[in-house]
């Protein structure tokens, strides 16, 4: 009955104010809910069920990705690559700059598979890169598949020029990351190895060492984090994650823009705090 009346209340406001001077939705209604205090540029959340937009800032503004652009880079390489125990040999012409699992002058082979993991959990630039080169596929049609990946989930103001997120002719939004983001984070493969706070990471012959996984929320044990990637470049501190809530909701936050890397975290927490009460609410208001 409760639903009702609020509908019936929303109709009347609707027809005696012109619908031009502002659109009413059911958060107008909600009972208030402060949002986070937010310092980054651009910053979207989305309900991962239904696609709903329950807080944005910015979204729409045209950013660097970043690192971002290697969830892009692994959705293609799922498609393309057959054999994930397949060799690569990483070295000089897969060195763009940024964190690196290899050093100058030095050509170190790993599987594909180790590949994927050097290129989502430290966000390794040469991995990124040796990742698409060894795929199967000419440089060219990699590209061009990762463009057509993002357009095909609505991103359609983004576009990627390499494969690791180096450069700063990179283009998005939030808006188009948070597709992006939960294509990327509904992907198992994606999500079981973005959750993973460290991973041993070793060439064909034995040479190891320990990745650590660059999204410090996955420490935080007040939180579910169901998956996560960062970027970091010049001028573009990001973040783009998949959370869970106690009620069961799925959110996808994009944080574009921050004002520090510490900071990516704490907001990104913050606003998932905040789309929990508004999914509640909104479950509330579904009920009769």
């Amino acid at each position: 009955m409760r639903k009702y009346i609020i509908f019936i209340f929303i109709i009347t406001i609707a027809l005696v104010f012109p619908t031009k001077a502002f659109a009413l939705s059911i958060y107008d209604l909600q009972p208030k809910v402060e949002a986070a205090s937010i310092t980054a540029k651009s910053v979207v959340v989305l309900n991962q069920a239904t696609g709903e937009v329950l807080y944005e800032q910015g979204s729409g503004e045209s950013r660097v990705p970043a690192s971002l652009v290697k969830l892009t880079t692994v959705l293609v390489a799922l498609d393309v690559v057959s054999n994930w125990n397949s060799l690569c040999t990483v070295g000089a012409l897969d060195r763009v700059g940024g964190v690196e699992i290899t050093k100058k002058d030095t050509a170190v082979t790993y599987t594909m598979q180790s590949l994927l993991y050097a290129t989502l959990i430290p966000s390794a630039n040469d991995a990124a890169t040796a990742l698409a080169r060894c795929s199967g596929v000419s440089h060219g049609d990699f590209l061009a598949r990762m463009n057509d990946k993002a357009r095909g989930q609505g991103a359609v103001n983004t576009s990627y020029v390499d494969f690791s997120g180096i450069s700063n002719q990179n283009v998005t939004t939030a808006s188009d990351m948070a597709h992006i983001a939960n294509s990327a984070f509904s992907t198992d493969r994606v999500r079981a190895i973005t959750r993973l706070q460290s991973y041993r990471f070793c060439s064909v012959n034995k040479q190891c060492q320990s990745l650590r996984n660059t999204n410090q929320l996955l420490k935080d044990t007040s939180l579910s984090t169901v998956a996560g990637k960062t970027g970091t470049l010049d001028g573009a501190i990001n973040f783009a994650g998949s959370f869970k809530d106690s009620q069961g909701h799925y959110f996808i936050v994009v944080v574009l823009g921050g004002s520090t890397k510490e900071s990516r975290f704490s907001e990104a927490k913050e606003l998932v705090r905040f789309a929990s009460s508004r999914a509640s609410w909104s479950d509330q208001f579904a009920e009769k």
